[in-house]
């Protein structure tokens, strides 16, 4: 079971810009008694606990800015000028197959330049 001021330390130590030194005066402890907490089991496994709980936490951050992400693009589509629409389309396009793209990277970027060139074309011609 952890102390009150272990838990305070093993907090702290998940902000990088956070010292040893720092964390340790936080807690009224020595840069000693921090060092010697980590090397104990049950620190550790609180450590590994949070850092778990943290990357469930950035995770699901990151699949919120994704579905906003894509649905700004799925806007620009609809609603931008030509140029506008035509690099969201290629990005919706290019994130798109990279799900389902093909085994080799220089099949990717041959299609990809193939369709940049087929769009751009394309923009040229409603210019005209």
């Amino acid at each position: 079971m952890l102390t009150e001021k272990m838990q305070r330390a093993a907090c702290l130590l998940f902000k990088d810009d956070l010292t040893d030194e720092h964390i340790a005066e936080e807690c009224g402890i020595s840069r000693k008694t921090l060092g010697l907490w980590k090397k104990k089991p049950e620190f550790s496994e609180a450590l590994e606990g949070m850092s778990a709980k943290q990357r469930e936490r950035a995770y699901s951050s990151l699949e919120c800015s994704a579905e906003l992400a894509a649905n700004t693009l799925i806007e620009l589509v609809q609603n931008g000028n030509d140029q506008v629409r035509l690099k969201a389309s290629l990005e919706l396009l290019r994130i798109t197959r990279a799900d389902t793209a093909p085994a080799s990277q220089k099949e990717r970027s041959s299609d990809s330049q193939d369709i940049e060139t087929f769009f751009g074309r394309l923009l040229e011609a409603a210019k005209q």
